[in-house]
């Protein structure tokens, strides 16, 4: 009998790798750090910054939140520590001292940027690995520090950056079957577009879709389950929301969904799973 083995599995076992919340299996000692289809980490270009005992720990601390955390915030962290360092070059990282000079630079838009460096740093903490010099946590406990700013160009109405008119949407929907009518637009490119703009989904969501998440009834009725997102601690895929569209999306999904069945059973040479 013929035993198949998984190396990845048995890589993460071993402590030199690991899976990201989105199930990408990660090599803890690979210079980029892919994490989800769309987002990856350049872990190496922190190395410069650190020594090999702290280097050790950012990476295990950073690990962690990769297993558990959204690619996005994961990447978040990675860039504020790195900008942090950056901005303390020739001060030994972490230390109260680079903390102080770092957040006297932030102003009242920008201080969020620590209170991401806190919550990594207390985390590092709490999972015990050595780096952090004597006092941080006490330091960084004491500050009081304020949330990032959140939907400003939406609340604005802002007309360059902020969200479209319903007679902008409506323009561009016309504009999308159009292009898809004249074939300027692929089905794949329309469906995409389509689930955008009809339904506000974060990219992350509808990458995420599956075949099995789009579902319709004899009754008339149709909507499809998207993937809860920027849910932290939370298994990718483990939440879904249903969202109601109309027959016409469907329609068209529905052929979407189709040819990428045909796309898979022709490269794996039999009719795909139905639990896939």
């Amino acid at each position: 009998m013929r035993w198949w083995v998984n190396k990845n599995a048995l890589k993460a076992a071993a402590g030199e790798g690991f899976y990201s919340r989105q199930g990408y299996f990660v090599d803890f000692n690979s210079p980029r750090w892919v994490l989800s289809k769309d987002v990856g980490v350049q872990v190496e270009t922190i190395e410069e910054f650190l020594d090999v005992g702290l280097l050790h720990g950012f990476k295990r601390v950073l690990c962690y939140f990769a297993k558990s955390h959204s690619p996005s915030h994961v990447v978040n962290m990675f860039d504020r520590c790195k900008a942090y360092l950056v901005s303390t070059i020739g001060q030994n990282p972490f230390s109260v001292a680079s903390l102080i000079s770092y957040y006297s630079t932030l102003n009242e838009k920008t201080e969020w940027y620590m209170g991401v460096i806190r919550v990594f740093l207390r985390q590092w903490s709490r999972l015990g690995y050595q780096g952090l010099p004597e006092g941080v946590m006490t330091l960084l406990d004491k500050w009081v520090i304020k949330g990032n700013e959140k939907g400003f160009v939406v609340q604005s109405m802002c007309p360059e950056s902020g969200p479209l008119t319903d007679i902008e949407m409506e323009g561009v929907v016309v504009a999308i079957i159009e292009a898809l009518s004249a074939r300027r637009l692929t089905l794949e490119d329309a469906s995409c577009a389509l689930l955008l703009a009809m339904t506000g989904r974060r990219p992350i969501q509808i990458t995420g879709l599956k075949v099995k998440d789009l579902l319709g009834l004899s009754t008339g009725k149709y909507w499809i389950n998207f993937p809860r997102a920027k849910q932290r601690a939370q298994s990718w895929r483990s939440e879904f929301n249903e969202f109601a569209i109309v027959e016409d999306i469907y329609l068209l999904l529905q052929q979407q969904a189709t040819a990428v069945e045909e796309r898979f059973a022709e490269l794996i040479g039999e009719r795909v799973p139905a639990k896939l």
